[in-house]
């Protein structure tokens, strides 16, 4: 499952060539693929990111249009939006604002903003994702995402292969340039904006690491 701006475009790019090499045959999804479309008795992977980073990441790639990667130009609502706010801090500042006008506005970005929705879009709701947590295969976090990376490939039956992660900009659809960096205003507002995402995260964390007490 390719959740935005959290490392999938770099997974893709690594394990596209030996998607029928290993134990499994591998398909990568695109954006839109959702927990609710796994097939019965399919394993799955996905990667995780901080939201806040996650966000800001999705921002300024939305602002660039997806380049240098992609293109995909602007919906008529990003067009307001990015009219409007000219920066990632910009917008998360003004989910608190004291205007009606200019909150509402930026919950609405954050609500139909390509990149920016909550990780929950993929997952639905917590019983579908418990329903399938016996098919989880793995789950990867961008703080860590080499190392996440290496036991997956292990887990797929592709060691012998060595595939390595892209780190160049391009190929792994990384910014180009450092984004100046969120006020504590900001960051309080995303933080209580994607609480939900924060404990998502937070239960995958605490998921892999019962795994990885486990053992084989």
């Amino acid at each position: 499952m390719h959740i935005g701006k959290a490392g999938g475009t770099a997974i893709k790019t690594a394990l596209t060539p030996l998607a029928e090499s290993g134990t499994y045959s591998v398909e990568m999804h695109r954006h839109k693929f959702t927990l609710a479309r796994l097939p019965e008795g399919d394993y799955y992977f996905f990667a995780l990111r901080d939201p806040v980073q996650r966000f800001v990441s999705g921002f300024y790639s939305r602002q660039r249009k997806g380049r240098p990667r992609y293109f995909r130009e602007w919906s008529e609502d990003e067009r307001i939006h990015f009219e409007r706010f000219a920066s990632a801090n910009d917008l998360a500042v003004a989910l608190s604002s004291d205007s009606d006008e200019e909150r509402l506005a930026a919950e609405h970005a954050m609500q139909t903003m390509v990149h920016l929705s909550s990780v929950w879009k993929w997952f639905g709701d917590e019983e579908t994702f418990w329903a399938k947590e016996p098919y989880l295969l793995k789950v990867l976090f961008v703080d860590r995402l080499d190392e996440d990376f290496a036991d997956l490939v292990e887990r797929l039956g592709l060691g012998s292969f060595h595939p390595v992660l892209p780190h160049d900009p391009l190929r792994s659809h990384r910014a180009p340039s450092h984004p100046d960096p969120l006020t504590d205003e900001a960051v309080t507002n995303l933080r209580r904006w994607y609480k939900r995402d924060y404990e998502f995260l937070d239960l995958c964390r605490d998921l892999e690491a019962r795994r990885a007490g486990e053992g084989p």
